[in-house]
């Protein structure tokens, strides 16, 4: 396959908070568009399709002017964007611990609230994750300050409404300070969300009907896998498999996977492709908080794919393989003809309709300035 690259912004952005912070596809007009986190913590998109491109600031100087700025501090995982009821959606967390959500149809200005107004719902922490139910309803899976799982759900125009989903002293699998995931498992509509506790991998998982229902997929899981040190990423794939992705503190790349409600089964995914380490970047490096890993599956060639960074080049490499065939590894700026260097805190990826993979990356940055790359491969 093919890769190439598309340099798509390179505003004056923060040193550190101005980075890819969330990024999402939408198929009527086919654009990508990308959040970012600029000069005190406004949020600026990127939007772009394979023949125009934009910019604009989302808070600050945008519409509507009074929206807050995002959470001002090295935490990454606090804003997340998605497609929903037609509409473009940005959830973030605000400097004051607020729950803010902005949407968007077209290009009309922006809309928004804060999603805390009348919702009794605890305040968050720094990191969320969100998903839209097959029912068109939203959902976001936030920490809170108390380190709980708390899930947000609403549909249409609806008041949110909040529960604690796990977590918490009661039901066990006390959260780590760190990032998270979530999805919706297409073939039964459970919904699943992914953290870690004490290094575990706990799942929490709802089905249709019923309540939150946690357990440790370290644990339970087949071939004894290591503690995670990063926050999880997570898909699902043809055949009804859920995959679970995180790194060591080796530096190795761990993947659980499962159907249903089996016991998953490890995989050590650097040692099968002969890959080399990842980034360890909470070892002594506590501003770096995002998953280093990105991942996604190709349901149009039933391949999945697991994206990160070379912790020696800093080169991005990609592990993908299809079904239960071999594992490859393989350095996609070799294959672009990408800059040798670039900020692999954080990195995301997406598949759009027509079945093109991208991956988003943070460029080679000075201290005020600095460029996103789009890594695309044409199916």
């Amino acid at each position: 396959m093919h890769w190439s690259k598309r340099v798509i912004g390179t505003d004056n952005v923060d040193a550190f908070g101005g980075m890819a912070m969330a990024a999402h596809s939408f198929e009527p007009d086919g654009s990508l568009h990308l959040i970012v986190r600029g000069d005190g913590g406004d949020l600026r998109e990127f939007w772009w399709t394979d023949t125009t491109s934009g910019s604009g600031m989302l808070t600050g100087h945008g519409a509507p002017p009074t929206v807050p700025p995002a959470f001002e501090a090295f935490y990454l995982g606090s804003v997340a964007s998605y497609v929903a009821d037609g509409r473009q959606h940005v959830v973030y967390v605000t400097k004051d611990r607020q729950l803010w959500e902005l949407y968007w149809l077209g290009n009309q200005p922006a809309q928004g609230g804060n999603l805390l107004a009348h919702v009794s719902a605890p305040h968050p922490a720094a990191y969320l994750s969100v998903y839209v139910g097959h029912d068109g309803s939203q959902h976001i899976i936030y920490l809170d300050q108390q380190r709980r799982v708390i899930e947000m759900q609403w549909s249409g125009n609806a008041v949110p409404v909040a529960q604690v989903a796990g977590g918490d002293a009661d039901r066990g699998f006390p959260a780590d300070d760190m990032p998270i995931c979530s999805h919706v498992n297409p073939y039964d509509n459970s919904q699943h969300a992914f953290y870690l506790s004490g290094g575990e991998i706990i799942e929490l998982r709802k089905a249709m009907g019923e309540g939150w229902q946690g357990r440790s997929l370290t644990r339970i899981s087949s071939g004894a896998p290591p503690l995670a040190v990063s926050g999880p990423v997570s898909h699902v794939a043809d055949g009804q498999t859920q995959h679970v992705f995180y790194v060591s503190a080796s530096g190795e790349i761990i993947e659980l996977w499962w159907r249903g409600n089996d016991a998953p089964q490890a995989e050590n995914l650097t040692q099968q492709a002969h890959a080399p380490l990842a980034p360890v970047f909470n070892e002594g490096k506590p501003f770096y908080t995002s998953p280093p890993l990105a991942s996604h599956y190709v349901s149009s060639e039933g391949t999945q794919h697991v994206f990160f960074a070379d912790t020696k080049t800093a080169e991005l490499w990609e592990i993908w393989w299809r079904g239960s065939g071999p594992k490859t590894a393989e350095n996609l700026f070799e294959l672009a003809g990408s800059p040798a260097v670039f900020s692999p805190d954080p990195l995301h990826s997406l598949v759009t309709a027509d079945g093109s993979q991208h991956v988003i990356i943070a460029g080679p940055r000075t201290a005020r300035s600095g460029a996103f790359i789009d890594l695309v491969a044409r199916p």
